[in-house]
């Protein structure tokens, strides 16, 4: 490793390449190699992505200390063995007030993540305002309970992650329900990945909740060899509300192609809603494989509805009229295009070329979220959760600290709904009086 560390300095010195990867060999690097890697690093401006396999923890040291300068790297990517403690935690501290790095990936093999340097990652998350994408996981090892629990608390405060992934960890009930609080509030994440083997109906029935109130989420896995009918049969009434997920994956293990414990009967189950009502996803595996899988058809028509509607809308500028005299009108076009759509679909082509709620639907669905979340409330004793408080400062993890998280929740996001959102973008912007002079009007009238 010390020759393909030296021979890597030299490259970024060079100031051309644009990514890097340092990998090990017998031969562990010296200080002076490690030195002059970071000196590299820190003075090179071409270099957007790094990977470091196996590093030894004098360079993981280096490299930390060199981020603190360095202003174009966008990915790290850490594979193999942690090293040491003291590594992590300066990396993840480093980390903590980068503004330019989007991506971290943390692939390892060493065993269960010290609770030290997890809770210092979830403290790097909580503070840093530059990632979008992070993902832990593991060959052989799994991210303990405390750690996950401080995951939750920074992802309820986080609000520029796109792309979340953890794979295998050891949360209990009590967590994972924080966790999915606050997945359930976050409104920034695009992409979610969560796996183990500890994984239940449990934790698949509070799954399904919360992608009930998201608005956010796009792609969406969840995998578990313990996962069974209760969590399909959850799944099936989320299929049919929510209107945003274009990728819905459930696995038995981290390959799709690993089944889990679901019968026939509640695949089929989902796989009727994908064929009968759901429009948006594009990307769809359910457990099991069935000999008369048909939602590749299901899958292929969601794909092609929202190109064509796209360019009907582009036909003409859309009036609002209902005459059934052209194309042009939004209600003419929305009536034709329905012929396409699945027989149970609620949704109604938007004037902005999206497929959408109609308004009728919104306020209805609407009312009946709020009503649905004033009764949860109800059965929790919980008080409305208020918006979210701004990060707090990344203390030391102390034993008090889990009944701070869960005393915590009244700070963090409001539980609005999709149709919430949808309602809010139907209430006309207000137009000012012509008659009333503006501001400037009055100045160019007084000189």
């Amino acid at each position: 490793m010390g020759h393909a560390t030296h021979v890597a300095a030299d490259i970024l010195r060079a100031n051309v390449a644009t990514s890097c990867r340092v990998t090990s060999d017998m031969d562990p690097p010296g200080l002076a190699t490690c030195r002059a890697f970071a000196f590299a690093l820190v003075h090179n401006t071409s270099l957007s992505s790094l990977c470091l396999q196996n590093p030894g923890p004098s360079l993981a040291i280096f490299c930390a200390e060199a981020l603190r300068h360095n202003r174009t790297l966008q990915h790290l990517c850490w594979q193999g063995t942690l090293g040491s403690e003291q590594a992590v935690i300066m990396i993840a501290n480093t980390l903590k007030l980068n503004v330019t790095l989007s991506s971290l990936e943390l692939r390892l093999t060493d065993g269960r993540l010290d609770e030290i340097c997890g809770i210092a990652l979830a403290d790097m998350l909580c503070c840093n305002s530059s990632l979008e994408y992070f993902a832990m996981t593991f060959d052989d090892g799994y991210v303990g309970d405390r750690t996950c629990l401080r995951i939750a608390e920074a992802l309820a405060q986080n609000t520029t992650l796109r792309t979340f992934k953890m794979e295998y960890s050891d949360m209990s009930v009590e967590t994972a329900a924080l966790m999915v609080k606050a997945l359930a509030n976050n409104t920034s994440l695009q992409e979610l990945v969560i796996g183990s083997d500890t994984i239940d109906d449990q934790m698949g029935i509070m799954m399904a909740g919360m992608l009930k109130r998201n608005v956010s989420l796009k792609k969406f896995q969840l995998f578990g060899n313990a996962l069974g009918d209760e969590t399909g049969l959850a799944m099936v009434n989320t299929l049919k509300t929510n209107m945003v997920l274009e990728s819905f994956i459930l696995s038995g293990g981290e390959d799709i192609i690993t089944e889990c414990n679901m019968s026939e009967a509640v695949v089929g189950a989902m796989q009727d809603v994908l064929l009968q009502q759901n429009v948006t996803l594009r990307r769809f595996f359910a457990g099991r494989y069935m000999e008369d899988w048909a939602a590749d058809e299901a899958l292929e028509r969601n794909e092609r509805l929202p190109r064509e509607w796209r360019k009907l809308a582009q036909l003409a500028r859309v009036v609002h009229n209902t005459g059934f005299h052209s194309l042009k009108e939004l209600h003419f076009r929305q009536q034709v295009f329905k012929f396409f759509l699945p027989p149970l679909c609620t949704v109604s082509p938007c004037a902005n070329g999206t497929l959408g709620l109609s308004d009728f639907e919104v306020c209805a669905k609407s009312e009946a979220t709020k009503t649905e979340m004033c009764h949860a409330e109800d059965d929790y004793d919980m008080e409305p959760l208020q918006p979210t408080e701004p990060a707090r400062s990344c203390d030391v993890f102390d034993s008090s600290h889990a009944n701070t998280i869960r005393n915590s929740t009244k700070g963090w996001a409001s539980e609005e709904s999709a149709f919430d959102v949808v309602q809010r973008s139907f209430i006309p912007i207000p137009i000012p009086n012509e008659d009333e002079e503006s501001s400037d009007q009055q100045t160019a009238r007084t000189i």
